[in-house]
């Protein structure tokens, strides 16, 4: 099957057009034992079957060395004009790349670790461009209630927990012991 060598790049998006104003232009997704093989962030990462991460791509980071079909997977992921299958985008499925080729066309990777029981709950991601910054908000309702506006909480707030507690000072000892290690 021969490439086609035309830039799709600047190609209509139907997951993200013009008019939803949205920083993004594509996305794709990687497995996230991968992915955290590749970014050692610091963080312990639970163990969680068949798990992925979701990479956001502006214009000007979209993966290079891509075949014309993966490329034009990841301008039309998720949008669903019937098809293929396997990791193709026209079946509405999301393009695997492996994290290396998922991230060797961006500068700067921004990681928002979301916790892993937000699965059970009914709980929403909201990226927001803004001013260069590294700024994370935890909105909640009271009292679990849909009907209740949204509080800006701390990062340590539960639905049980209404503040975030510090560490006993055993505790404390005990992590710097091994911190100076």
């Amino acid at each position: 099957q021969e490439e086609r060598k035309e830039d799709i790049t600047h190609s209509h998006s139907p997951r993200f057009s013009d008019k939803d104003n949205v920083p993004f232009m594509g996305m794709a997704k990687t497995s996230k034992k991968d992915f955290v093989g590749l970014f050692d962030y610091g963080s312990p990462v639970p163990k969680l079957q068949d798990s992925n991460v979701l990479l956001f791509y502006n214009e000007k980071s979209i993966p290079t060395d891509l075949t014309y079909e993966e490329k034009e997977n990841i301008i039309n992921s998720g949008s669903s004009n019937g098809g293929d299958n396997g990791n193709k985008s026209k079946d509405g499925t999301i393009q695997m790349l492996d994290a290396k080729k998922a991230t060797n066309n961006c500068q700067i990777v921004h990681v928002a670790t979301i916790p892993t029981d937000d699965q059970r709950k009914q709980s929403c991601l909201a990226v927001v461009q803004n001013y260069p910054n590294q700024f994370l908000q935890k909105w909640m309702r009271n009292n679990n209630a849909l009907s209740q506006p949204f509080q800006a909480v701390n990062r340590g707030q539960t639905e049980k927990s209404r503040i975030f507690r510090t560490p006993e000072s055993d505790k404390i000892q005990q992590h710097w012991k091994i911190l100076k290690q």
